[in-house]
């Protein structure tokens, strides 16, 4: 890890390592925003290390992909956790070794995507949050920095049909509601970015976000 570089927050003083989480809609960039984001960072030497949620050795039945009912959202959010319990001991470990950590979705995702479900049961967002949150308790770790690129749906699903590749999740009606989740839900560290742009512009802008927090 690089020694002259160092990250200040103001709430925990400084820290060697950063962790962001790139959010938003299926459709808002964020795959091609990482690794566009992660080669402009190393071009500054630092090191970076990407990943995603899920990782790869979570493989969701495309019948469960397609399932937006409770017991569906339910289901996809246990699964998800599981995933994500795994996947923070590794996060963990290359933030001992790596300036920064960029994860393509992280638990906000979880939040969006089932939790606009579950709150059909539970009454509100906030209960379903509340829920998700009681469940994911041991995983103690979350991110210095959660970049939200938010994208109109209708831009959003003319990308992923321009891309020939779908996931179950792309549902104009389904995005709009998780859009007005991500939106909605109150996250610390939480930055949006209008992901409508070119992936140079947004990243771009995101580089711009993570330097402010940077100090050398």
């Amino acid at each position: 890890m690089s020694s002259r570089t160092y990250c200040l927050f103001a709430s925990e003083g400084f820290k060697d390592s950063m962790f962001i989480a790139l959010e938003g809609i299926d459709g808002s960039g964020k795959s091609s925003v990482s690794k566009h984001l992660s080669g402009m960072l190393e071009e500054r030497g630092y090191s970076v290390w990407n990943t995603m949620e899920p990782t790869s050795s979570l493989k969701i039945p495309e019948s469960l992909s397609l399932d937006h009912s409770f017991t569906g959202a339910v289901e996809q959010f246990l699964l998800f956790t599981a995933d994500r319990m795994k996947h923070v001991r590794e996060i963990s470990s290359k933030l001992e070794s790596h300036d920064f950590v960029i994860s393509d979705r992280f638990i906000m995702s979880s939040f969006a995507y089932q939790g606009v479900i579950i709150a059909e049961k539970t009454g509100s967002l906030d209960s379903a949050i509340d829920w998700m949150k009681s469940v994911s308790s041991f995983i103690d770790l979350s991110p210095d920095l959660t970049l939200l690129l938010d994208i109109d749906p209708e831009l959003a699903m003319k990308r992923v049909t321009s891309r020939g590749r779908r996931t179950g999740f792309e549902d104009p009606e389904y995005l709009s509601m998780v859009r007005r989740a991500y939106l909605s839900i109150p996250t610390n560290g939480l930055q949006i970015v209008d992901g409508s742009g070119s992936i140079q512009a947004v990243s771009e802008e995101c580089l711009k976000i993570i330097q402010g927090r940077i100090r050398k």
